[in-house]
């Protein structure tokens, strides 16, 4: 085993750096851009300005790593290639325990290569190291159901980490407990009374510690900022925005998740999970990972937004009943003439799927006229921190102020050229810098700035070539006012 688990790391490792150093992948959400203003504000020890609503694992794991790593975004980086390339250590563990050696090696496999995981594991976001603690919290969980009070504590352990890492784990967190007592209820009310009770105190201790920390870093003490009372998360969640939740649950089911897992992976997992063999299957992991499924898309469903990203753990708990199916299959085809080469088919033609959706990922970002990720941003804001003095930039996206190490705040859906002169003077902002990408799509009103020749006088056009792309222009312009002072104003970026 401990052939197969070296084996599986070097390759996890080794795919997802040379995707990454082929890519080069920049900053493409203003989330990330939160992330990294929280790694660096842990980093210089500003606690008190901690945005509470932002988990902090991810951007604490970041601070660490950027004590020897001075560039934050490469050591937020590693942080998710580190859980990205344990990751499919991890799924085998879990495919070996529910099935069996063969299914194991082929889970591996697929999540080793899978371009989804690979993508998330090269992208400033939690969602890699989310993964990896959901996948761990349940296994050990089923290890407390089948073993010692240890486990226990461990479950607890790693889920308080998940709760840490994204919002919905404060849920799958508390509801945890009452899943192992129900696993243990027939084996021994005793057992499962002191499992349920062993989690429970281990898990409110961890929270205490949070909230004493939280209050001790911020003045504040919370364990979710974006849940600050249950009656007016019910309300706000099933009443105000009840219709958005549904219509985000149709999309994610009838639109994300097939393109996320695909037809051809689709049937190998309703082999994996449906198949009958000879070979022992634990019925109780298998039970586990799929209410925690079920779990995740509800909660996914409740946040209104359609995001692949919220579905990362279906994807990884997928891989478990695909390497089941493609090994039933290939050991059945195996049985037919020529089986030697039939039987190798299945896990192939994954591969060879996978293969393709790494090109359609990585390809558009040198052939295109518009690449997938905001590249023009990083070209834009590194050069207008080398040549521009520091001011307020109003821009629809912050990834160009966190390059240019200025502060940002965002136009009007409704502003027009005049509108958004207003702004900027009253804000105080020095630079105005409109892109073809966001900006013009969110607020049309801003269009012709996209043609420096029909900007209005109080607008000097500073740069319009920076972009490489046709379809992803970018203009930088210097308003023109007696002060160009500004103060530091919070974000207001969507």
């Amino acid at each position: 085993m401990s052939r197969d688990i070296a084996v599986i790391f070097i390759l996890a490792i080794l795919w997802r750096v040379t995707y990454f150093l082929s890519l080069r992948p920049v900053i493409d959400s203003a989330d990330s851009v939160m992330y990294l203003q929280a790694a660096r504000t842990i980093f210089n020890h500003n606690y008190h300005e901690i945005d509470p609503r932002i988990p902090l694992l991810y951007p604490a794991l970041t601070a660490i790593l950027h004590q020897w790593i001075a560039d934050v975004v490469l050591a937020g980086t590693c942080v998710s290639l580190a859980a990205g390339s344990f990751l499919p250590v991890v799924v085998y563990l879990v495919t070996r325990t529910a099935f069996g050696i063969s299914p194991a090696r082929v889970a591996a496999c697929l999540t080793v290569f899978w371009p989804w995981l690979v993508d998330y594991t090269c992208r400033i976001a939690p969602e890699s190291l989310a993964g990896l603690l959901w996948l761990l919290s349940l296994f050990c969980l089923y290890k407390a159901s089948k073993s010692g009070l240890w486990w226990s504590a461990s479950a607890a352990f790693f889920f308080f980490l998940f709760h840490l890492t994204r919002p919905e784990g404060t849920f799958v967190m508390a509801a945890a407990p009452f899943v192992l007592a129900g696993l243990l209820w027939r084996q021994s009310v005793k057992r499962s009374v002191s499992a349920f009770f062993l989690m429970v105190a281990c898990g409110v201790t961890l929270v205490v510690v949070q909230l004493l920390l939280s209050h001790w870093a911020t003045g504040e003490a919370y364990i979710n900022a974006r849940v600050p009372s249950i009656q007016s998360s019910f309300r706000h969640t099933f009443l105000e925005r009840g219709d958005a939740s549904l219509r985000a649950a149709t999309t994610l089911w009838s639109h994300v998740v097939p393109i996320m897992i695909g037809p051809y992976l689709l049937a190998f997992i309703g082999a994996g999970l449906f198949a009958n063999t000879k070979a022992p299957r634990q019925k109780g992991l298998e039970a586990i990972l799929g209410f925690f499924c079920v779990v995740q898309f509800f909660l996914a469903a409740l946040s209104t937004y359609s995001e692949p990203r919220y579905l990362m753990p279906l994807v990884i708990a997928s891989a478990v009943w695909a390497g089941r199916g493609i090994a039933v299959v290939s050991k059945q085809w195996e049985s037919f003439p020529h089986g030697k080469w039939l039987g190798k088919i299945p896990l192939t033609g994954a591969l060879l799927l996978f293969a393709i959706g790494t090109a359609q990922t990585a390809l558009p970002e040198f052939w295109n006229s518009q690449p997938r990720t905001p590249r023009e941003y990083k070209i834009v804001g590194e050069w207008m921190k080398q040549h521009l003095p520091p001011g307020i930039i109003i821009t629809r996206k912050p990834q160009i102020g966190f390059y240019a190490d200025m502060p940002t705040t965002g136009p009007a859906e409704s502003d027009t050229p005049q509108t958004l002169i207003e702004r900027a003077r009253r804000l105080g902002a020095r630079y105005v810098v409109i892109d073809e990408r966001y900006t013009v799509p969110l607020a049309p009103g801003l269009r012709e700035l996209l043609d420096p020749q029909k900007a209005p006088p109080e607008l000097r056009c500073l740069r319009d070539d920076l972009s490489p792309y046709p379809k992803a222009r970018v203009i930088v312009y210097e308003v023109l006012h007696s002060d160009n002072a500004a103060p530091t104003l919070p974000t207001d970026h969507e």
